[in-house]
C-alpha cells in the first residue's frame, strides 16, 4: 500500500502547529507557565494532542510501509527506527512521551505539571525531528503525493 499523502501531512501539520503553541506557553517561563493552570491544562492537551497525532503517523507508515506488526503504539515508534526512517537517539524520548499521553489519558488526575514543563523544555525538537523525518522520506515538497528518498 502507498502512503496517504494529504493524510500524513495532516498528521504532521498538526504536531507541527501543536508544537509551535507549546513553544510560545513555554516563552512565557516555568514559574508563570505553571502559574496559570488554564495554561498548563491547555499544554497538557497539547502535548497530549500531537502525540496521539504522532503516533497514527507513525502507525499509518508501519502499516503502509509493511513495517511489522506494532505491539503498542510505542512499538510503531521502534519499528521506525529499525526501518531507519527515526535516529535511535530520538526514540527514548518519544517512547516517554508515548507514557506521558496514556498518564494524560487514563490517570490524568495523575499528571505531574512539572512533567509538562519538562515536555515542553527538552522534548519538542524529538517532535519536530519526527515530523521532519516522515516529511522528508515520505512527502514530496509541495506536499504531492510519494516518495522523495
Amino acid at each position: 500500500m502507498d502512503i496517504e499523502a494529504d493524510r500524513l501531512q495532516g498528521k504532521l501539520d498538526y504536531i507541527a502547529a501543536r508544537v509551535a503553541q507549546l513553544r510560545e506557553s513555554r516563552a512565557q517561563g516555568h514559574d508563570a507557565l505553571l502559574a496559570d493552570q488554564v495554561v498548563v491544562d491547555a499544554s497538557v492537551r497539547r502535548v497530549q494532542t500531537a502525540i496521539a497525532a504522532a503516533i497514527d503517523a507513525a502507525l499509518h507508515v508501519v502499516v503502509r510501509e509493511n513495517l511489522g506488526k506494532p505491539r503498542d503504539h510505542g512499538d510503531a515508534f521502534r519499528l521506525l527506527g529499525q526501518a531507519g526512517v527515526l535516529r535511535d537517539e530520538v526514540l527514548p524520548n518519544l517512547l516517554a512521551m508515548v507514557r506521558f499521553r496514556n498518564l494524560a489519558v487514563h490517570l490524568y488526575a495523575e499528571v505531574d505539571d512539572e512533567a509538562v514543563w519538562a515536555i515542553m523544555e527538552r522534548d519538542l525538537a524529538d517532535l519536530e525531528g519526527f515530523v521532519a523525518a516522515l516529511a522528508a522520506r515520505y512527502l514530496r515538497p509541495g506536499g504531492g503525493n510519494g516518495r522523495t528518498a
